[in-house]
């Protein structure tokens, strides 16, 4: 019998403003994707489909096609994330199984509980708490699909009648055309913020902003030298990007000019060779 495919659709980087909730770490959603959902969708008979490939940008193209082929999609709901939302938002078009659940952190959802079928995990991943939790969720997904019929069951809850289809387009074309859709919005991002740092008052937003637009571009350019950029934060010294390999010197080289481009005037590794440091 062909293993059936479990695509999971969750926050990956946890924002700021939710660390301190999350035990002060970072990659909190990380840890919840490996040591809680991946075992738990294991358990349950499925093959787990993670929401991520080498960090690039061109992602989003690959997990709407398994939003669509996927037998069941585990969608956490947790900390209200709109990509996590929208993503659902296709899975429901398609009227295809889905398996909800949320934090215990996250207080409330924009669904009436008591129809929805949902599971509330506890975001506490110590050990002595984890194999209850997967147990708890692998009993969860096994009923959600199984109670499913092969449709989604927000479509009860919506009072849904017309199914979307996902359009013919040739698999390659299609990536190129997100591709350069992908180019061109940024480009606007970089237009759009040159012209507000002129306003000293918006600075510190717009720095914000460019940082993550640098992010993005830095990801196209170190997946060439098959490197992850990771994340990127706010220090004393300048805007730092941590990378999941040592940065070579090729890779240095076209930062340091991709740094010019957007507007940062210096560009420092770190002696680890796995951070840089841009400084405006």
């Amino acid at each position: 019998m062909t293993e059936k495919n479990c695509f999971i659709i969750m926050p990956i980087t946890t924002p700021e403003e939710y660390v301190s909730f999350y035990k002060d770490d970072d990659n909190h959603f990380i840890h919840v994707m490996e040591h809680l959902f991946k075992p738990a969708v294991e358990k349950a008979g499925f093959k787990p489909i993670l929401p991520v490939s080498q960090g690039s940008e061109i992602i989003h193209a690959e997990i709407i096609s398994k939003i669509e082929s996927s037998d069941l999609v585990l969608c956490d709901m947790s900390i209200l994330n709109p990509n996590v939302f929208f993503e659902l938002g296709i899975r429901t078009a398609l009227n295809k199984p889905i398996c909800l659940v949320k934090d215990d952190i996250t207080k409330k959802i924009p669904f009436d509980t008591n129809i929805i079928n949902n599971q509330t995990y506890s975001s506490d991943l110590s050990p002595w708490l984890i194999h209850d939790e997967i147990e708890k969720l692998e009993a969860h997904i096994k009923v959600s699909f199984n109670q499913s019929s092969e449709s989604n069951s927000l479509w009860r809850y919506f009072s849904l009648s017309s199914t979307a289809f996902p359009a013919e387009i040739n698999e390659d074309t299609g990536k190129l055309e997100y591709l350069t859709m992908q180019i061109e919005a940024t480009r606007n991002q970089i237009d759009e913020i040159d012209e507000r740092l002129s306003f000293p008052q918006k600075e510190l937003k717009d720095r914000n902003d460019l940082t993550n637009v640098l992010l993005k571009l830095v990801k196209h350019e170190a997946l060439k030298y098959d490197i992850v950029a990771q994340k990127a934060y706010s220090s004393p010294e300048g805007q730092i990007i941590v990378f999941d390999k040592e940065i070579t010197d090729e890779l240095k080289s076209d930062l340091e000019q991709l740094g010019r481009e957007v507007l940062f005037n210096e560009m420092e590794v770190h002696p680890e060779k796995k951070k840089i440091r841009y400084n405006f």
